[in-house]
């Protein structure tokens, strides 16, 4: 998943990887609410375990923002360019409901700890580099399936939670 977003003065981009393993594979089917590739025909959950992997790079003009900070915050104290990769664990849960042979709803929960971080930014003419602080995050997603004979359609959302924290700086995405 990579998502870009452009916001006057802020430029974002962040790239998302995941690989799980169902302990329940025989019974619940995780691409059965994501791909519509398998049906399933019994309401069933499992255990899930993951690796994740987070790329996120945030840009920040500060001439372009000083109109919305109206000078609460001085330009030397918003940092320009700050790159954060992450890598993480996940165990949770997730539960197929088959209301009944055209409809199925999907819910998983990953709670995430993430061992392996980097992040960098410039601060003025200053860049700092921070590693390995442990993490925790989260990873949801909720999907509706309809299929009838051959047609079907589907919908899925999916969140991300997760933050960085050190001394100096720390973010919530």
């Amino acid at each position: 998943v990579i998502c870009d977003k452009d916001i006057e003065g802020v430029k974002s981009r962040r790239m998302y990887a995941n690989a799980y393993y169902v302990f329940n594979n025989r019974k619940f089917s995780y691409p059965a609410a994501l791909t519509q590739s398998y049906r399933q025909k019994r309401n069933c959950g499992s255990v899930i375990a993951g690796l994740s992997f987070i790329h996120n790079t945030l840009e920040l003009e500060p001439d372009a923002m000083s109109a919305a900070t109206e000078g609460k915050i001085p330009v030397s104290h918003i940092i320009k360019h700050s790159v954060y990769n992450s890598l993480s664990i996940n165990c949770g849960y997730g539960y197929n409901w088959v209301i009944d042979r055209q409809w199925m709803l999907h819910g998983t929960a990953l709670p995430s700890l993430s061992f392996i971080n980097k992040l960098e930014y410039k601060l003025g003419y200053d860049t700092v580099s921070k590693r390995n602080n442990l993490d925790i995050g989260c990873i949801v997603r909720f999907g509706a399936l309809w299929n009838y004979e051959r047609y079907d359609a589907g919908f899925t959302a999916l969140m991300y939670v997760y933050g960085t924290g050190y001394n100096t700086m720390s973010m919530t995405d």
